[in-house]
C-alpha cells in the first residue's frame, strides 16, 4: 500500500487528536488499588505488658486525643514525638507522680527529665508527654522513652527517628 503525504497527515492527526483527548480526559479506566498489609500503620508493640494491663507507646505530632491516637513505630527527625502511658490497676485518690526520660539514638538525655503529677478519680489513667526534637542537637536511630510511674512500675516505648 502506497502512502501518500495526504495519508500521513490524516494518521499523524488522529494520533495527535487521541493524545490530546487521553490527556484532557485521562483514561477514565477504573482502577482500584490495594494496599498491601505491610504498607498499613501498625500498632507499636509496648513488649510483654505487665499482668497489671499498663504499658507506653508513641504517637506522632501534638494530636488532640493521644488517648486515641495510632501508635507510631518510626517517625521524621523533626517530628514532635507524644508519648504516652496507660496505667491501670491504680488506687483512686492516691497521689502519684510520672518522670518521663527520652533517650536519642546516641543514647543521649534529649531533655531534663519532666515530671507529671496526678491523683486518679478511677483505677484507669493515661498520662502523656509532648517533645520537639532540636534536629541538629539530638541525632536519629533507635529512641527509647521511659515512663517511671511512682508506686506502679517502669515502662518504655522505643521508637525509630529517621
Amino acid at each position: 500500500m502506497k502512502m501518500n503525504l495526504h495519508s500521513v497527515r490524516f494518521i499523524l492527526g488522529l494520533l495527535l487528536a487521541a493524545m490530546v483527548s487521553l490527556a484532557v480526559t485521562g483514561c477514565k479506566k477504573n482502577v482500584s488499588y490495594q494496599v498491601p498489609d505491610s504498607a498499613l500503620a501498625k500498632p507499636a508493640k509496648p513488649g510483654k505488658p505487665p499482668s497489671n494491663g499498663s504499658y507506653c507507646y508513641l504517637v506522632e505530632g501534638e494530636p488532640v486525643d493521644p488517648i486515641n491516637s495510632i501508635p507510631v513505630l518510626e517517625v521524621s527527625a523533626v517530628s514532635t514525638q507524644t508519648v504516652v502511658v496507660k496505667m491501670t490497676g491504680l488506687q483512686a485518690g492516691k497521689p502519684y507522680k510520672v518522670t518521663w526520660h527520652g533517650y536519642d539514638g546516641a543514647k543521649q538525655l534529649v531533655e531534663p527529665a519532666e515530671e507529671y503529677e496526678f491523683v486518679p478519680d478511677n483505677d484507669l489513667y493515661f498520662a502523656w508527654h509532648r517533645f520537639e526534637p532540636e534536629y541538629p542537637k539530638q541525632k536519629p536511630g533507635r529512641w527509647k522513652w521511659v515512663a517511671e510511674v511512682s508506686d506502679l512500675g517502669k515502662f518504655t516505648a522505643e521508637l525509630k527517628v529517621l
